[in-house]
């Protein structure tokens, strides 16, 4: 059976098994702001047909999102904010409000995350996938979809988890302990997300920041806090928000944590061991 974007999903495959203890599955990756995003469903008691619509939603949103949002595309309604080409009253909602989440990030983070404090006009490329997800996210629970993850690369977040059998935990393969980011925990009703920021940095020798908690928006904008404000500072700054925790591996691979963030020792890959010498 091929999924909405015509790659093949495990529904009725392997992964059919799984059916009986939350649903069937429903797989798919999309492309979209920038980086492959991977979508997994757990479709409850509704039909394969209804989560397929609601999956083809919620791609939907990611794609408006940065059809509208977007720094890198000259006509979006961002941008032509940002020339004064339109007011804020004439663009699209989700730019007000996208705004609007980012003056709370800037509020909450002390500072330390300004999308205002940047050449250009305001840029809330920082939070932008996260929201977007977040937004996604909602159209699958609305839909009554019972279980979902999605994963965007420096984003990850996970809504419900099945009755029996495995919950959806882990947000894949950019999340793991090489990178100082956690699995996401057992997922409730409640989103719960992990963002990590820079891509890559840990492979290159800089320091990394991984915030998890409920707003995957929020969880973005702190990483790039934390990042800039530094690990005294920045782990101080996330600890006295509820419901977040932080973690932050600096450049010579130590890793400071504030309180309750998951331990990932044990997410650690075996090490191949070599051949013993005679």
């Amino acid at each position: 059976m091929l999924d909405p974007v015509g790659r093949p999903d495990d529904s009725t495959g392997p992964g059919a098994a799984r059916g009986d203890v939350g649903g069937a599955a429903l797989r798919t990756a999309d492309y979209a702001m920038g980086t492959v995003v991977t979508f997994e469903l757990r479709i409850g008691n509704g039909t394969q047909a209804l989560a397929s619509q609601a999956l083809r939603r919620s791609r939907a949103h990611l794609h408006h999102a940065d059809e509208v949002l977007s720094t890198w595309r000259p006509d979006s309604s961002l941008n032509r904010l940002r020339r004064e080409e339109i007011t804020l009253a004439q663009a699209p909602p989700e730019v007000a409000e996208i705004l609007w989440s980012c003056a709370d990030a800037r509020r909450l983070s002390a500072g330390w995350f300004d999308p205002w404090a940047v050449p250009g006009g305001v840029d809330p490329t920082g939070m932008v996938r996260g929201w977007s997800l977040n937004g996604a996210l909602d159209v699958l629970r609305r839909a009554g979809v019972r279980a979902a993850r999605i994963n965007a690369g420096s984003v990850a977040a996970a809504y419900g988890c099945p009755p029996t059998g495995p919950p959806l935990d882990r947000p894949g393969a950019p999340f793991d302990a090489t990178t100082g980011a956690p699995a996401l925990p057992a997922a409730t009703e409640q989103v719960m997300a992990v963002a990590t920021t820079p891509a890559g940095a840990r492979a290159a020798g800089r320091p990394v920041a991984t915030v998890a908690g409920p707003d995957p928006g929020l969880a973005e904008a702190l990483a790039l806090a934390v990042l800039s404000a530094g690990p005294d500072e920045g782990l101080g700054v996330v600890a006295r928000i509820p419901g977040y925790c932080a973690r932050m591996v600096d450049r010579t691979g130590k890793a400071r944590t504030t309180p309750g963030f998951p331990d990932t020792t044990s997410a650690a890959p075996p090490r191949r061991r070599g051949p013993r010498a005679a």
